[in-house]
């Protein structure tokens, strides 16, 4: 193919975002979301727990294995919701 070509096709595959007005989540290095997020834990009956406070996080953290009992679920928390006020 030549560079021509090939531009046209990577035009006409490319990706379009829109965002809407108050949109708190954009595309970003998958690291830094990591690292600015704490990790949680839900366990049944229970409410959820901080395991990991942001900032404390990294990708090697995150890869370890986890154990917990039965129907926990593990889960990353970038923000806080906003308070009625802030919306």
């Amino acid at each position: 193919m030549t560079t021509k070509l090939d531009l046209a096709l990577l035009r006409r595959y490319e990706p379009i975002i829109r965002f809407t007005q108050g949109e708190q989540f954009f595309p970003m290095d998958a690291e830094i979301h990591i690292r600015a997020s704490s990790l949680w834990v839900q366990r049944p009956g229970q409410e959820a727990t901080c395991l990991v406070e942001s900032g404390d996080l990294d990708p090697d953290r995150l890869g370890q294995p986890l154990t917990d009992e039965f129907g926990a679920v593990h889960f990353l928390k970038l923000t806080d919701p906003l308070h009625p006020r802030e919306m």
